[in-house]
């Protein structure tokens, strides 16, 4: 029974220290896949968006750029949120619209070709938006919180070997009018490249 024990304390120290080095060993971050975002192209016009003030508050570490996006379906604001130094930032986003006091009122799942996104309509006093957002490792698209969680672990534990950088990604129109979301994700080839 103390050899056990002993053993389980052992076992213990060590993935303690595994994973203290796994935290402490710098990951490389997506900001090269947003580099690689195009300025331009047929039917779309982006451009960079001035940090806010609150975005260091909110999400710390993590990097965050936003874009505006104009193209026929109407215009956007675009923000990617690399969680490469803060983990905690990719988080379902439904905590956030919830936690400012906007509600769900409906919600959608679109399937890409690179996976699923999910469009959102939300409602708070009487006034109404709407928010598309995915995760997306450069490869893949998904809107599961939990297979986040997963992937980060998975990517860690691999010392980023598993997959590139996550992201979240969130689209949210300017106007009030509710867009065609599938129309836009499919005719929008920037999104891929996220």
């Amino acid at each position: 029974m103390k050899d056990k024990k002993n053993a389980l304390s052992v076992a213990l120290v060590v993935l303690g220290m595994i994973a203290l080095g796994l935290d402490t060993h710098p990951l490389p971050d997506g900001q090269e896949r947003l580099t690689r975002l195009p300025t331009y192209g047929e039917g779309f016009a982006l451009r960079p968006v001035a940090a806010r003030a609150e975005d260091t508050a909110v999400f710390g570490t993590a990097a965050v750029r936003r874009f505006s996006l104009a193209c026929e379906q109407g215009s956007f604001l675009l923000t990617v949120i690399d969680g490469t130094r803060n983990r905690h930032a990719l988080h379902d986003p439904i905590y956030c619209v919830s936690g400012a006091g906007w509600q769900v009122a409906d919600e959608e799942e679109i399937k890409t070709s690179h996976g699923r996104v999910k469009a959102l309509r939300l409602q708070k006093q009487g006034q109404e938006t709407h928010l598309l957002y995915f995760f997306a490792d450069g490869t893949r698209h998904w809107t599961s919180p939990t297979r986040t969680w997963l992937a980060q672990a998975l990517r860690r534990a691999s010392l980023g070997n598993s997959s590139e950088a996550i992201l979240l990604v969130e689209l949210q129109p300017y106007q009030k009018t509710k867009p065609d979301w599938k129309q836009v994700v499919h005719t929008l080839p920037l999104l891929s490249n996220l």
